[in-house]
């Protein structure tokens, strides 16, 4: 994986390195980590609503467990 210097997507996509991943801190800017709450907010919204409007009868699976898994 190719990580952009500018992008927000630095926070977002999975980290290499020790410890299960460490941040790439030394790229991180002020305006990155905006960006990236901003599309991680939109992104388990976008989730959450799939869920929601699911047709599927609701149950544990299909709901509860579905959130608990969300933005995973």
């Amino acid at each position: 994986m190719v990580l952009m210097a500018d992008s927000a997507d630095l926070l977002i996509d999975p980290w290499p390195g020790p410890y299960g991943g460490v941040p790439p801190w030394d790229r991180v800017t002020p305006d990155l980590v905006a960006s990236a709450l901003e599309r991680a907010l939109a992104d388990e919204s976008a989730a959450v609503a799939r869920i929601a409007s699911s047709s599927d009868a609701p149950g544990f699976e299909n709901t509860l467990v579905a959130l608990q898994r969300a933005g995973r």
